[in-house]
């Protein structure tokens, strides 16, 4: 992936404080998805999971925090159809340090 442009990259909301739901919730559901056919193949986020999560956390504005948590699971299932792993997208869009501390240190 080092190097190749993408054209989702601007779907992605930036990661700023104002979607810090979205992010959240998106990680908390993405799991629970819908998947079609005997290929396995994953055609969407279950809506009633992110539904769920956003009233467990008490999202306010869930509305927006819906849209942008399926931007994030429109760009990740797009980078798995091209063969990108998790990993490498999500070391992609990690701001953190290659190699953190570990808790307690």
């Amino acid at each position: 992936m080092a190097g190749k442009e993408t054209d989702c990259k601007d779907c992605l909301p930036p990661l700023l404080e104002e979607n810090s739901d979205a992010v959240s919730i998106y990680f908390i559901v993405q799991g629970q998805v819908i998947v079609g056919g005997m290929s396995g193949t994953i055609i969407d986020l279950k809506h009633s999971a992110i539904y769920g999560a956003m009233d467990l956390y008490e999202v306010e504005k869930k509305r927006k925090c819906f849209e942008k948590v399926r931007k994030i699971f429109a760009h990740f299932q797009k980078e798995r159809e091209e063969g990108n792993s998790p990993e490498d997208i999500i070391k992609e869009y990690s701001h953190t340090p290659k190699k953190q501390q570990p808790m307690g240190s």
